[in-house]
């Protein structure tokens, strides 16, 4: 069971997921390209546990939804 003390931000309407996205796309390339839609919170490229290679999709978190 969770603490009910800790909050969880919605994030309804911040975070996307990002697919199609090419095999050699980074953490900081994906931030790079999302910097001119809003302040970042958080963006994530997916990667293969076992190989650390991206799995061509990622999550993506904005602080606002302005």
């Amino acid at each position: 069971m969770s603490d009910p003390t800790v909050t969880q931000k919605d994030t309804t309407f911040t975070k996307i997921f990002v697919g199609g996205l090419p095999y050699h796309t980074t953490d900081k390339s994906l931030r790079e390209h999302f910097e001119s839609y809003g302040d970042i919170e958080e963006a994530v490229v997916i990667t293969d546990r076992q190989t650390g290679k991206s799995r061509g999709y990622a999550t993506h978190m904005f602080y606002t939804c302005d």
